[in-house]
């Protein structure tokens, strides 16, 4: 509960506060706008006008007093089904087309027989063409097979041929592995013959130019040329 301030001085009671607002009278024991409802207990106690002397005020007159009438019950709760019956009671008919006649229904009749019988030959055409297809594509996987099957034929004939190819090469191999030994025996050979020949040659010579000291009767030089030679001289003698 709000407190009022000290500083208001609360009026007789032969005397009214006037309202800064709407100049309308303040209730003195309230301290608030009989017009405006302004409150002045705590917000604005000082903002009051300065007290009014009180007007005599006029008979109050009450309203005259209507009849008592009794209070409707309020209807009873009404089902969804109950509801909905209600409103349809309350609907209007919805008018009714006119009937078909006899010749418009045989239209009628007749317009959908020739439709199925459309949609029927429509539906015969696709799977006759769908069959055709279906036996084209059975043909067409057929020569295929046939095909793959003569390649594979002629694979297996070239794996053969080419086994029989690598056999050869083999052999081909063997037989220069085999002339490649009897080249290299014959070349170690004709080295040999050569080492031979060298050493008969030298030989000779040496044999020859100590003959021709001894003639000049350089016997010396003719002894040591022999026995500079006389190794080459055993190798070519080992030779016969």
């Amino acid at each position: 509960m709000p407190e009022i301030s000290s500083a208001v001085h609360l009026p007789e009671e032969n005397t009214s506060w006037s309202c800064p607002t709407c100049k309308g009278p303040v209730a003195t024991t309230w301290l608030f706008c009989q017009s405006c409802g302004t409150d002045f207990r705590v917000s604005r106690p000082n903002q009051l006008a300065a007290p009014i002397p009180l007007q005599p005020t006029a008979a109050v007159v009450s309203p005259p007093l209507l009849p008592t009438q009794p209070v409707p019950t309020a209807p009873a709760a009404q089902t969804s089904v109950g509801l909905l019956e209600r409103l349809r009671d309350r609907l209007p008919e919805a008018p009714r087309g006119p009937h078909l006649s006899a010749n418009a229904s045989t239209w009628v009749k007749a317009f959908s027989g020739l439709l199925a019988l459309l949609l029927i030959g429509a539906a015969l055409t696709v799977h006759l063409q769908t069959r055709a297809d279906l036996h084209r594509t059975e043909r067409t996987l057929a020569d295929t097979k046939d095909q793959l099957s003569g390649v594979q034929t002629d694979l297996a004939a070239s794996r053969a041929t080419l086994v029989g190819t690598k056999g050869d090469l083999e052999n081909k191999s063997a037989e220069l592995d085999e002339t490649q030994g009897s080249l290299d025996d014959a070349n170690d050979k004709l080295n040999l013959q050569t080492d031979q020949i060298e050493d008969l040659r030298e030989c000779l010579g040496g044999v020859q130019t100590a003959f021709s000291y001894f003639l000049d009767y350089y016997y010396d030089s003719a002894l040591s040329r022999l026995y500079a030679v006389q190794a080459s001289c055993d190798r070519a003698y080992a030779l016969f």
